[in-house]
């Protein structure tokens, strides 16, 4: 059985956390789109949005490019924009594979950063 899509907020100052669980395909991007882009317009200036992704169990190649998407409306509106990598196993090849670790801020999962 398919672990539902869920997307959650939590902000805290200047940052805007946006979650996602489950998994990101052509069917559920668009509730992630809308969500990233309220946070980016959201957040003042100075401030961050952080995507969190520790949750999600796939990401297909439309949930990659909405990540370059999200990092592009990031700059142009000049805030942070951090993501944070699904820990299932393979996810992380993912952001390398796809050199996508290279362009966007991709900070290590929560069980690699404990571990150092």
């Amino acid at each position: 059985m398919l672990e539902p899509f869920v997307v959650s907020i939590d902000v805290e100052a200047d940052t805007i956390t946006v979650s996602a669980t489950g998994e990101l395909d052509v069917s559920t991007q668009g509730e992630l789109r809308s969500e990233l882009e309220a946070a980016v317009n959201g957040v003042g200036s100075g401030g961050r949005v952080v995507l969190d992704l520790t949750g999600l169990l796939f990401i297909g190649s439309v949930g990659l490019g909405l990540l370059v998407a999200a990092h592009r409306m990031a700059d142009e509106r000049v805030i942070g924009f951090e993501i944070v990598p699904p820990v299932a196993a393979g996810m992380i090849d993912v952001f390398a594979l796809s050199g996508l670790d290279k362009v966007l801020a991709v900070s290590p999962p929560p069980e690699i950063e404990q571990a150092t």
